[in-house]
């Protein structure tokens, strides 16, 4: 195996795909001094409504570590979930008001053929089943609103498509709010738990010469974090650290966010970027140590990328560009040169 056959793959180039983010994630207790993967897995399947957030910069790894505990938990028997994936950042006008944000989950649900959960639940299953520790928790669904519709077991699909038609649901904004407890009660009562994480919200606050965009901060939590611990339902939403100070987000703080984790720092002496390196290699299928692809020389200055902000994101695009530098050069390793070659675009 050589450095030609990495970049040929894209094996280091980082992923928004939510199943890629899930099979490329590194369990971050190997490589830091947390375990914020096992303690949002906790919160999750605990016994308690799960109120979380998961704090860290962009790019240090959010994205991926709640697709890892998702996979996890889609990969579970027994407890019944059924997980909504929402990227806040698509459409600003769903967090303009409560009833905007209830009308908005209102649509998705009819929009998924009256299913809460849908896009890749089976494909995050076959991801965590074969790591997860548990025996006897959750099958789950997931949707991103970008998702491809999949079957799910709750079979309370009938009960909530005669209610949008019998009860006129989704027709009424004003009632949105309303309507969204009626179809949460029909799937409870079916002995399904729904779940909603929230992510990509990162774009409320970069780049950081812009600063944060408060009024949708605002939004997120007053509107739609609110609506969800107001409605009892089990969630999870990314926060970039420089939400911090925006009114919205400190009363959620404060009041509704129970279960507050966040991404830590990378330890250099656990090997971090290796670790993380090989692991996408294994997600692409690689059989291959990163010793031997890359050299340590080459580790080093990665390590310094990361070290300047957290960003794991900004260390893979460079390691990327790198192993497609190496391979250009017909070099059988990445090494330095191929590192500082690939990091001047971003220093240009």
């Amino acid at each position: 195996m050589s450095i030609d056959e990495v970049a040929r793959r894209r094996a280091f180039e980082p992923t928004t795909d939510p199943v890629e983010l899930a099979r490329s994630h590194q369990a971050l207790k190997q490589i830091s001094d947390g375990d914020p993967d096992g303690d949002l897995f906790r919160a999750i399947t605990g016994p308690r409504t799960c109120a979380a957030e998961l704090r860290g910069p962009a790019g240090a790894g959010k994205s991926s570590c709640i697709m890892r505990v998702l996979s996890h938990v889609a990969g579970l028997t027994g407890l019944r979930y059924e997980l909504l994936l929402l990227r806040a950042a698509d459409d600003g006008t769903i967090l303009e008001s409560p009833a905007a944000f209830a009308a908005y989950l209102i649509d998705v649900i009819r929009s998924q053929g009256f299913r809460f959960a849908a896009p890749v639940q089976e494909e995050l299953s076959r991801v965590g089943a074969a790591e997860t520790v548990v025996t006897d928790p959750v099958r789950t669904g997931t949707r991103s609103v970008e998702g491809h519709a999949k079957v799910v077991s709750g079979r309370y699909e009938r009960a909530l498509q005669d209610a949008f038609e019998q009860r006129s649901y989704g027709r009424n904004a004003a009632q949105s709010r309303q309507e969204l407890e009626g179809v949460l009660a029909i799937i409870r009562d079916h002995g399904v738990r729904p779940m909603i994480v929230v992510d990509d919200t990162d774009k409320f606050a970069e780049p950081a010469s812009v600063g944060v965009d408060t009024q949708a901060v605002d939004g997120l939590f007053d509107n739609g974090v609110r609506t969800l611990s107001d409605l009892g339902v089990d969630f999870v939403v990314a926060v970039h650290p420089r939400f911090e100070g925006v009114g919205g987000y400190d009363a959620a703080a404060a009041k509704f966010l129970t279960t507050r984790l966040e991404i830590p720092w990378l330890l250099p002496e656990r090997a971090p970027i290796a670790a993380i390196l090989d692991r996408h290699l294994k997600a692409h299928g690689i059989d291959a140590s990163i010793e031997g692809l890359v050299t340590a020389t080459a580790l080093a200055a990665l390590w310094g990328i990361y070290s300047v902000n957290r960003n794991v994101r900004d260390t893979l695009n460079v390691a990327h560009r790198a192993a497609a530098n190496a391979s250009e050069r017909r070099s059988a390793v990445l090494d330095e040169e191929d590192v500082g070659a690939a990091r001047r675009p971003l220093t240009a």
